[in-house]
C-alpha cells in the first residue's frame, strides 16, 4: 500500500474558556502526519499487535516502531480499569508517546451498529481518561493524533463515527486545560471524504461553490503569479494551501474561510516584532498601529474581511450554520479579491522593508 502524506479535509474550532482549540480531520497516513504530535492514539485487539498491511500499527512498523516491544516496556499499563496503556517516551518519531486502546476483536466487528458505536464510545471515553491523567502527571498532551475510529475495516456508518467522535473530542477540549488540538486521521481518500461530508451534515454547513468566469479566472491567475514571487522567501505552507485553493475546482467555504484566515496571520506575524505576536488575530491586527509600524488603514480592513470570513467558518456549530446560509458564491469571489490584495500588500511590505535595511 502506497504511504500518503496526510493533508486536511475538514476543520471546526470550538470556543473555550482557555481560548479557541480545533477538532481536525486528515486523509493520509497517519504515521507520516507533519508536525510535532504529543500523543499518538491507536488502537489494537487484545494483546495483537500484528503489523498487519494496511493498519495503523503496520504503518508504524514500517517507520521502525515496534508496538509490541513498546506495550511490553510501557511507561503506565492500564489495561485492567481503561483498556489502555502508555508507552515510554519516544526519539526520532514525531509522536512523543503512544496511548494504545485494546478491544476484543468482536466488539468491533458486531453486526448490531448500536453495539459498535458504543465500542467506540468506550474507547473514546477510556483513552480520554488516560489523557487526563497524564496531565495530572504532568505529561505534555497538547497535540493529539487517532485514526477514525470503527471506519477502516470495521466499516461503520461514517454518520454515527463523526457524530460520536465530535461529541467526546468537544467535552474533552472544553474540560482539559492542557490539550489544544485533535487530529483525526482516515487513510482510504474516498472515506476521508464521506467523514468530512458527515461532518458538515452535523455541523450544518452547507456546500457552495464558487462561480466560474472571467473574472474569477483572472483573479486565479493573478494569485498564482503573486505566489511565485513570494514563494522563496515564506512560509512553503501557507503558498501550498493557496494554491491548492486556486486549483480545487470544488473547495468549500471552509477551506476558503480557513486558508485566508491562515494568509492574514502569516502576514500579520510577517509584520509584528516577536513580541507582539502573542495575541488572537484580531489583537494582533490591532496592533499593526504607528507610529511602531506602518501599515495603511485598508489593508488592515482586507486582513479583518478575511479573519473575519475564517472565524464565521471555523467556529462550531450555530455559527458555522448561521455563515453557510448567508455566505453565497459572490461572497467567495469578495474572498478570493481579499487574498489577491493582501498578497499584493505583503509583498510592497517585504520589498520595502529589504530596501529600508539597505539604506
Amino acid at each position: 500500500m502506497m504511504s500518503v502524506v496526510p493533508t486536511q479535509v475538514n476543520f471546526v474550532e470550538i470556543r473555550t474558556v482557555w481560548g479557541y482549540k480545533s477538532f481536525e480531520l486528515y486523509q493520509g497516513d497517519i504515521a507520516q502526519l507533519d508536525g510535532e504530535t504529543d500523543i499518538l492514539i491507536i488502537s489494537a485487539f487484545d494483546e495483537s499487535y500484528e503489523p498487519m498491511r494496511g493498519s495503523v500499527i503496520g504503518a508504524l512498523h514500517s517507520r521502525g516502531v515496534n508496538v509490541e516491544a513498546l506495550a511490553r516496556n510501557c511507561y503506565l499499563d492500564l489495561r485492567t480499569h481503561f483498556h489502555c496503556w502508555v508507552s515510554q517516551q519516544l526519539t526520532d518519531t514525531p509522536f512523543k508517546r503512544i496511548v494504545c486502546v485494546e478491544t476484543p476483536y468482536e466488539v468491533w466487528f458486531d453486526d448490531d451498529p448500536d453495539k459498535a458505536n458504543q465500542a467506540i464510545r468506550q474507547a473514546l471515553e477510556d483513552v480520554f481518561a488516560v489523557i487526563s491523567l497524564l496531565e495530572v502527571r504532568g505529561i505534555p498532551a497538547q497535540n493529539l493524533a487517532l485514526p477514525m475510529l470503527g471506519t477502516g475495516l470495521q466499516n461503520h456508518d461514517p454518520r454515527v463515527v463523526i457524530q460520536t467522535l465530535m461529541k467526546l473530542s468537544t467535552e474533552h477540549l472544553l474540560r482539559s486545560a492542557g490539550t489544544q488540538r485533535i487530529r483525526f486521521v482516515a487513510y482510504d481518500a474516498e472515506r476521508a471524504q464521506e467523514l468530512a461530508v458527515a461532518m458538515d451534515d452535523h455541523l450544518g454547513r452547507v456546500k457552495v461553490l464558487l462561480p466560474k468566469g472571467d473574472l474569477v479566472d483572472a483573479m486565479k491567475r493573478d494569485i498564482d503569479g503573486l505566489l511565485k514571487v513570494l514563494a522563496p522567501t515564506v512560509s512553503a505552507k501557507i503558498i501550498s494551501d493557496i494554491q491548492h485553493l486556486i486549483l480545487d475546482e470544488h473547495a468549500t467555504p471552509l477551506s476558503f474561510g480557513i486558508t485566508g484566515r491562515d494568509l492574514a496571520d502569516a502576514v500579520v506575524n510577517d509584520l509584528l516584532d516577536v513580541g507582539d505576536q502573542s495575541a488572537d488575530l484580531n489583537g494582533k491586527i490591532r496592533k499593526l498601529q504607528k507610529p511602531k509600524y506602518d501599515v495603511p488603514e485598508w489593508a488592515k480592513e482586507y486582513l479583518h474581511v478575511l479573519r473575519t470570513i475564517g472565524n464565521e467558518f471555523a467556529h462550531g456549530q450555530a455559527t458555522a450554520h448561521r455563515a453557510s446560509n448567508s455566505l453565497g458564491p459572490s461572497d467567495l469571489e469578495i474572498q478570493l479579491l481579499c487574498i489577491r490584495r493582501v498578497l499584493r500588500f505583503w509583498i510592497d511590505a517585504r520589498h520595502e522593508r529589504v530596501d529600508g535595511a539597505s539604506r
